[in-house]
């Protein structure tokens, strides 16, 4: 970000780089984080495409997710910014992420990370197969609550929906010969 680069926040031009330091100093007073911390975690939002105002609106769940799930911010920010960018969510949904993630560590087997991860890495493949954030969540928390990791549960779903909506010439035929699509309603 250079000295002079502008941005929106609430409406109003900002210089960003000013509007994001105060952020991050606001943060370091407000939270148990440092304002450098929430600089690391405002770089990795900003790496990951996000504005200023999706990072104004993001960082305090994110600062939020790092704390319950007892994780370094930056490792929050990536988290949280991984799922939104799989899922193609705006930022008004980081509430919901953080929230959600948080639940699934809380009642199955894994962590606020490794939940975040798993969501992370099948983000993508559900996407693009039509399945939703909360579909996918509910699927790793059973599988969670059956003693799945969320890392082998996320992979399994990628590899799972990837097989389903894009099987192998071979897998294609037993599926048309059981009546399977994955396409019907």
């Amino acid at each position: 970000i250079t000295e002079d680069a502008t941005s929106k926040l609430n409406g109003k031009l900002v210089n960003t780089k000013d509007a994001l330091g105060e952020l991050a100093q606001k943060m370091g007073k407000e939270t148990v984080f440092s304002a450098t911390e929430a600089a690391d975690a405002i770089n990795i939002m900003a790496m990951a495409g996000k504005n200023t105002q999706e990072i104004y609106d993001m960082l305090p769940n994110v600062l939020n997710m790092a704390s319950a799930g007892e994780i370094e911010i930056a490792q929050a920010a990536d988290i949280a910014t991984g799922i939104m960018a799989g899922f193609n969510m705006e930022s008004s949904r980081t509430q919901e992420v953080v929230d959600k993630v948080s639940k699934m560590a809380s009642s199955a087997k894994g962590t606020v990370a490794s939940f975040g991860e798993g969501l992370a890495t099948v983000a993508g493949q559900a996407k693009s197969t039509g399945q939703s954030f909360d579909d996918v969540a509910v699927a790793l928390e059973i599988l969670g609550n059956h003693n799945v990791s969320a890392a082998e549960g996320g992979n399994a779903l990628n590899r799972a929906l990837r097989n389903l909506y894009q099987p192998t010439d071979s897998a294609a035929a037993v599926l048309k010969e059981l009546g399977i699509s994955a396409y019907d309603a």
